[in-house]
């Protein structure tokens, strides 16, 4: 009721809370997870309804006169579970990219400190030893492998919006209709997000609160490789801390980097991690997709836009149904009596 407005979640065992939780008891005829979603649905005009004071809240008052739409409880069961499938997919696709993206901590640093090693054999267990060169890579500092070079202003203003990426310390901030580097390159934050490390397969135009790197900074280095390497080593770690954070390009040349010999090795490694980078990425993007099914549903099912006629659930999570258009019932919820004051 206070902090969380209209937030809700479902209890399957007895609960003790506190006064900023209201307790909503559902009676005969009213599915608990409908009501769940009905509430969620109606999550931001519940929040309008707070009373002002020190902190925002509502009250059981303004919940127990709030109307819900309630229609016949089989389709309030047809709803949430049309919902809750729906959900369950986002959560599965959660728990993947979460796990994913474990692995892909993982294999950074391993394959970042040769503790895995890739041949044309598949993958070994390899450690330094004290000569590196024995084991096939060199230690060397960042300034002998790379030159950053620094961004170039382009005002918002100024910009031209066209298929060309502009590229700000926190990533693509606009567009713009001409290249400032006419290549794919590497861009790595240099005031504000600074640090940060992105990667442009195609002309982009760094700004000035940015540094880049192409193929020519970086001759004995595969650039794909490069951005892996400048991930494990987070230049964020070095940043300044007077003022606005800002990371000197000095300071960064002397950071010592790991890395194999032979271009091929840097090219294994850089599929390896952008194959499961890719994973992850691809999974972001179904997950973003049935969030903006749950939303649509959520949306049309409340508001009787949409009745359930008929279901079917098909491989992948996603949920098909057949719609018809019928009268809605309104119920009002009181947290005493229950439901009642049906309304046509």
């Amino acid at each position: 009721m206070y902090a969380t407005i209209g937030a809700t979640v479902i209890t399957t065992f007895p609960v003790a809370t506190n006064q900023a939780i209201l307790a909503i008891i559902p009676r005969e005829g009213c599915d608990r997870e409908y009501l769940s979603f009905c509430l969620q649905a109606h999550k931001a005009h519940l929040a309008r309804l707070n009373v002002e004071s020190t902190q925002k809240n509502i009250n059981k008052g303004i919940v127990s006169s709030f109307a819900v739409p309630l229609p016949p409880l089989p389709e309030q069961k047809k709803i949430a579970h049309i919902l809750s499938t729906v959900q369950r997919a986002i959560e599965a696709q959660e728990r993947i990219i979460q796990t994913t993206t474990e692995l892909f901590k993982t294999m950074l640093h391993q394959l970042m400190t040769a503790q895995i090693r890739v041949t044309e054999r598949g993958y070994i267990s390899g450690k330094f030893g004290k000569n590196h060169n024995a084991n096939g890579w060199e230690v060397k500092p960042l300034g002998d492998i790379l030159k950053l070079n620094y961004g170039k202003s382009l005002l918002a203003k100024n910009r031209i919006p066209g298929r060309i990426p502009v590229y700000g310390s926190n990533g693509i901030v606009g567009t713009h209709n001409t290249p400032m580097v006419d290549e794919p390159g590497l861009i790595v934050g240099r005031k504000g997000s600074a640090g940060q490390i992105w990667q442009s397969f195609g002309p982009f135009y760094p700004i000035d609160t940015t540094f880049y790197i192409t193929k020519k900074d970086a001759p004995k280095i595969d650039l794909e490789f490069l951005y892996y390497l400048l991930l494990h080593l987070d230049l964020t770690r070095i940043i300044g801390d007077v003022g606005i954070p800002g990371l000197n390009r000095e300071m960064a040349y002397l950071e010592e980097a790991y890395f194999p010999s032979k271009l091929s090795e840097q090219k294994k490694i850089a599929l390896t991690l952008s194959t499961i980078q890719k994973k992850i990425d691809n999974t972001q993007s179904k997950k973003q997709k049935f969030q903006s099914l749950f939303r649509t549903l959520l949306h049309e099912m409340m508001t009787a836009k949409t009745r359930v006629h008929s279901l079917a659930t098909v491989e992948g999570g996603a949920v098909w149904s057949k719609w018809i258009a019928r009268n809605w019932c309104y119920w009002i919820f009181w947290k005493e009596t229950g439901w009642a004051s049906f309304r046509k």
